[in-house]
């Protein structure tokens, strides 16, 4: 039997750490097999099954045996294999180059099962890189290839993908499709396929607004993708239930399907679906309404979508953030947060989220009555839509249009833009934009005297209303017109008793007027007793509710305390890591010592940081003038914020120090070498694919010569002199695992005394601030800093501080900031 020649594998086999039923069977049969050959197949099912590094760990053993041992097919396995991880690693050139091999290989062994499986992944190949007519030829070859040889689950996997295909341009024919899938897998008891098929079929439902076929067959798919440990997919499907039970107006409903994934992606080592979940939950807040709430989780949506450098739902939670602040009625902040949402969709070439956020811009200045921006942005909006072909949102800009001037009392240019809204929604199909126009028309058409448009307007609007309301609403209308049908019915039944009571003989009236009192006696009677039976059930009905509300509220403080301990035990245990933190950094009174002319700016974000800075002395080693000394000093951003990116520190520290302390490294751009190996070193021991990590800022500064030595990670380093501020180019890669890292440059730089050199974060120059909320940037830091550069270096630091602050106002600070500055 193979012994596997990389520690790993045997560690990952052995480890009993439930990871999903497939992976667990496949793990068993590996070390269960009965030879090698069939020890390598299992080895190799197990690759595309166990996402991640572990996919790349073994695929790459079994590509090892397979040639020591010659096993041809074995080989050519796992070479389709290995490009999967590296497909979902997103390096296609060697997806695709493993891929060819393994066409080619298959087709020599005329192994058509092979042959008809690396066809399918090259098809994914194609599909991720947007070859669209290449990616159906791949489809149609591998289901030609599965259709002859009957391999059933790869005729499901086909139809799958060839479905998803047409999804979008041929729905029906994708639903023939599916439901092929469906009945193949179904007898193959494939249910990985199964639940993916189901989920596409779910995805066409909701396109064509069949809501609940939609959510019925989602909660079948989710089923499938648990039931076989798909934790990834099954949170996918209920995002997607989320999104068809909140636009529905479910609400509870979709909080819970929501919640129920980010309990999912816990367990799953991909976090991709988190920022759309967030911001489902943010949406769900907003239109219950609870606006804390909604902010609350748009803003955690907004850090993961940056984390995870998903800038189109970064664009959608900010632009979300101004819809919420609008409807508080806060349109400064609105407009804050609008804008912001439309520079990441402007520098991110997003055109339809640009549309989006023009259009919402000038809608919020036509509530503040501004005419001049309203139609400045209103009319771009209308351009790009226009391109776009997006008749919804031309639709929504000429209402807006439309309502600007009904506000500013111009009826005849108000009736147009409002018929050119009517007309671009009736060919959208969006019923509640054609709703909101129509009642828009009808005002106007009533206030200009014109009853047969106003009359035709009126009706438009009440059936498209009846057609959008939900089965409560409509059980109230239905219940308002019956109510007034009746009223009717009794006014005109009271008229002819009336007319009645007229023609009859006088003699009848005062037998009537007897009749009237003796019923109103016996009425009233009634109605005193009816009237103190109800007073007297209310107050029992209240010593009831009493009694509970007492329960409840002891209930509710004892949760509040308990809470209250909790959060405490928290901060403590934070407040403690802050205190370790500030034991790895080194004192102001060090740096002081070490560099006097030099200031410090170091502002976290949260109680503990990502960012940290150093410096260390070297020993003058003789070469050196006897007054010389060597300072090491620099800003360093570790991968996160708050204890994630502590955590980080802590690891970037030890390494920077063990890289000097312990190798007696003092070049800087070896020092960076040596830290990125022993935090990669440090990262790997966990068996995870971590690719956290620092970007950093190092100096050594000769305090007598003003020599410096500089190396830097992803992070410049600036330095005056002449009054003008000079920038050295950071190497672009991080001090951590990296897919083609590269030995650090050091640069020297020989100053002159009164010249300073500034080394920092990012977090100055991309926080958000000042009066639309846009990012503060590099080149006014650069400005700043030489309108300041005469000042001491304390003097200096307060500047900094007080314009960080200034620029920020009242928004939320994005990530830690560090600033080191040396005057030479």
């Amino acid at each position: 039997m193979i012994r596997f020649h990389d520690h790993r594998v045997d560690s990952l086999l052995s480890d009993t750490t439930h990871i999903s039923f497939i992976v667990d069977s496949l793990k068993h049969s590996v070390l269960n097999a009965q030879n090698d050959t069939m020890q390598i197949s299992f080895l190799n099912e197990l690759t595309q099954n166990w996402r991640g590094l572990p996919n790349k760990i073994f695929a790459t053993e079994a590509i090892h045996y397979c040639t020591l041992i010659n096993y041809s097919t074995g080989l050519c396995d796992a070479q389709a294999r290995l490009a999967i991880y590296h497909l979902r690693s997103g390096e296609f050139e060697k997806a695709d180059s493993l891929l060819n091999i393994s066409i080619k290989s298959s087709a020599t062994l005329n192994n058509k099962t092979l042959l008809a499986q690396a066809l399918f992944f090259k098809g994914e190949c194609f599909r991720v890189s947007n070859k669209a007519d290449s990616t159906l030829s791949c489809y149609i070859k591998a289901l030609d290839i599965a259709e002859k040889k009957n391999l059933k689950k790869r005729q499901a996997i086909c139809l799958n993908a060839i479905a998803d295909y047409y999804r979008n341009s041929k729905s029906d024919t994708s639903l023939l499709l599916l439901k092929r899938a469906v009945r193949i897998s179904e007898a193959e008891k494939d249910y990985n396929t199964l639940s993916y098929a189901q989920g596409l079929i779910a995805r066409i439902y909701t396109s064509r607004e069949m809501y609940d076929s939609s959510n019925m067959i989602l909660k079948k798919s989710i089923e499938g993708a648990i039931k076989c440990g798909n934790n990834y997919f099954a949170s996918h499907q209920l995002l997607q239930l989320g999104d068809n039970l909140r636009l529905n107006s479910y609400f509870p409903e979709a909080l819970n399907a929501y919640f129920h994934a980010l309990k999912l992606i816990e367990s799953s080592a991909i976090k991709s679906e988190v920022p759309l979940l967030l911001s489902g939950i943010a949406e769900v807040y907003r239109f219950t309404p609870d606006y804390d709430k909604a902010i609350e989780y748009n803003l955690k949506a907004i850090d993961e979508a940056r984390s995870l450098k998903q800038v189109r739902v970064e664009s959608f939670a900010l632009a979300n953030l101004g819809e919420i602040y609008k409807h508080k009625n806060e349109i400064e902040k609105a407009l804050r947060y609008y804008f912001a949402a439309l520079e990441v969709a402007q520098a991110n070439g997003f055109v339809d989220r640009e549309a989006f956020c023009l259009s919402v811009i000038g809608a919020a200045y036509r509530v503040k009555g501004d005419e001049k921006n309203t139609k400045e942005f209103i009319l771009k909006a209308i351009r790009l839509n226009d391109e776009l072909k997006d008749n919804n949102h031309v639709s929504f800009c000429y209402m807006i249009l439309g309502k600007l001037y009904k506000q500013k009392n111009n009826p005849v240019e108000a009736q147009k833009y409002l018929e050119k809204a009517l007309d671009h929604a009736k060919q959208s199909g969006i019923i509640q934009n054609i709703c909101d126009i129509s009642y828009e028309l009808y005002q106007l058409y009533e206030g200009n005297n014109n009853p047969a448009k106003a009359l035709k307007m009126h009706l438009l609007y009440v059936s498209t209303k009846d057609s959008i309301v939900n089965e409560g609403q409509i059980k109230n209308v239905a219940e308002a017109e019956y109510k007034l049908k009746e009223d009717n019915l009794i006014t005109v039944q009271g008229e002819k008793e009336r007319i009645f009571r007229i023609e009859k003989e006088l003699k009848e009236e005062e037998l009537k007027r007897q009749k009237i009192i003796r019923y109103a006696f016996t009425t009233g009677f009634i109605l005193v007793l009816i009237l103190a039976f109800v007073i007297y059930r209310n107050l029992v009905d209240n010593r009831k509710k009493n009694k509970i509300i007492s329960l409840q509220k002891a209930e509710v403080e004892k949760q509040k305390h308990l809470i209250e301990e909790r959060q405490k035990e928290v901060m403590d245990s934070i407040t403690y890591a802050k205190r370790l933190q500030d034991a790895i950094l080194p004192s102001r009174a060090q740096l002081s010592a070490n560099l006097p002319e030099a200031f410090l700016l170091y502002l976290p974000k949260d109680i503990v940081a990502g960012d940290f800075y150093w410096t260390h002395e070297i020993k003058n080693s003789g070469t050196e003038s006897g007054n010389a000394r060597l300072i090491l000093v620099a800003a360093a951003d570790c991968t996160g914020h708050g204890v994630p990116g502590a955590m980080v520190s802590v690891v970037c520290s030890n390494a920077l120090n063990r890289a000097v302390i312990e190798f007696g490294i003092t070049n800087p751009g070896k020092i960076l070498d040596k830290t990125c190996e022993l935090v990669v070193e440090t990262f790997e021991k966990s068996g995870e694919d971590v690719k956290d990590g620092m970007d950093i800022s190092l100096a050594l500064i000769n305090t007598e010569t003003r020599e410096i030595k500089w190396s830097g990670a992803n992070n410049p380093l600036w330095y005056l002199s002449h009054n003008e501020i000079h920038e050295i180019t950071a190497d672009k890669q991080p001090i951590g695992k990296s897919d083609y890292s590269r030995p650090f440059t050091t640069h020297t730089i020989q100053l002159k005394k009164g010249d300073s050199v500034y080394l920092f974060t990012d977090g100055f120059a991309d926080q958000f601030g000042g009066p639309i909320g846009k990012k503060f940037k590099y080149k006014p830091l650069k400005e700043l800093l030489l309108a300041i550069a005469s000042l001491t270096p304390e003097e200096q630091k307060q500047k900094l501080e007080f314009a960080f602050n200034e620029w920020k106002g009242n928004l939320e600070q994005v990530d830690d900031v560090s600033m080191v500055g040396v005057r030479v």
